[in-house]
């Protein structure tokens, strides 16, 4: 189980190496946040919300890593540095290669990564992800969804609202990258 109590004033935070794996074919980028202590570490791949920041989730890989937690974050394909077209699909398959990255064994020995030990977690979009990748994936033992976004719901509502659909298309169209097309 990954749990931690923080007491008192706020540790420096963690210092975070730059990461990336392969995934759909492109360049999936993020942060490793190296637990201190004792090996073997407990590691949470953390998914952000939708768009992500690409430096941190919530800040929780700098409070964490401190308190003997490595922590792996990521922009899924297509937000900030990570290459490709955004998609749910993609994403879920973004999870499942960064826990392909974090299982190899040179990773495992570099960070001092618990196999036995790994968790997924994520913040809204990254939360509803998180939880939608367990269900699919039984080697999966451990997931945390902080403010997860139902996105069956999300659907739904949509399909059934039309000013909700279009207040939710245009934050997406105000958010896409400078010069791209429309899709």
């Amino acid at each position: 189980m990954i749990a931690a109590v923080i007491h008192g004033s706020a540790a420096e935070p963690a210092p975070s190496v730059p990461i990336e794996f392969l995934s759909g074919g492109g360049h999936v980028r993020g942060q490793f946040f190296e637990g201190v202590g004792a090996d073997p570490i407990a590691t949470l791949i953390l998914v952000p919300g939708w768009p992500g920041n690409p430096n941190d989730v919530l800040g929780l890989g700098a409070l964490l890593a401190p308190l003997h937690v490595n922590v792996l974050t990521f922009n899924p394909r297509g937000l900030h540095q990570s290459e490709g077209t955004h998609t749910h699909a993609g994403t879920l398959e973004d999870i499942a290669a960064a826990l392909t990255w974090i299982r190899q064994s040179s990773t495992c020995e570099r960070f001092r990564v618990d196999a036995n030990r790994i968790a997924i977690g994520g913040h809204c979009y990254g939360g509803g992800m998180a939880m939608a990748y367990a269900a699919a994936d039984t080697s999966v033992r451990r997931v945390i969804s902080i403010a997860g976004n139902d996105h069956g719901y999300f659907v739904r509502r949509m399909r059934s609202d039309p000013i909700f659909a279009a207040g939710i298309r245009q934050m997406m169209v105000s958010a896409r990258a400078p010069g791209s097309r429309q899709v």
